[in-house]
């Protein structure tokens, strides 16, 4: 595994990590294959860890070709804490680019596999990324409840653009 679990369990309460092994055993047979893969993490904040263990549990890695993180979130310093984080965790260079004052990617591999982190500042409701167009492959989130509780057509934008086959 191309991640640092040392690492990852110093930023987790043990019962996550528990959780994760858990499923890893449960899943090693039945894993989800595209070769290409968009993941939509809408508030993030901070967090990278979480779907990077998802990811891990779900993927035969010798398969996937890339893999496109589209976060999106109001927290205008999770860029900064997401390179930092991932320089801890994967065992690759890490590039963040910031490309205006909404918008920054961080390039990354994990288990050899190309991956981008776009990180967009705001409501996806109010400005739909273009990378979410043509839809993703994984919906992902974590304490994002309040949002959705808030935005009643929330979980029709999600299920209007993932793509036949993904995973919610």
């Amino acid at each position: 595994m191309a991640l640092n679990l040392a690492e990852i369990k110093r930023h987790l309460y043990p019962e996550e990590v528990d959780s994760y092994l858990k499923l890893k055993k449960t899943f090693s047979k039945k894993k989800f294959y595209k070769e290409n893969i968009t993941i939509f993490y809408p508030g993030c904040g901070t967090d990278i860890i979480n779907p990077l263990l998802f990811l891990d549990v779900l993927l035969d890695w010798q398969r996937v070709k890339s893999i496109i993180f589209v976060c999106v979130d109001t927290n205008g310093i999770a860029p900064d804490f997401i390179k930092a984080m991932l320089d801890k965790i994967v065992k690759s260079e890490v590039k963040l680019r910031f490309l205006s004052e909404k918008k920054a990617t961080i390039s990354f591999r994990v288990n050899n596999t190309e991956a981008t982190l776009v990180y967009f500042l705001g409501n996806v409701l109010e400005s739909l990324p273009k990378i979410l167009k043509s839809g993703f492959d994984i919906y992902f989130e974590r304490a994002f409840e309040i949002f959705r509780a808030n935005e009643q057509e929330f979980i029709f934008f999600v299920l209007k653009h993932v793509n036949k086959g993904g995973l919610i």
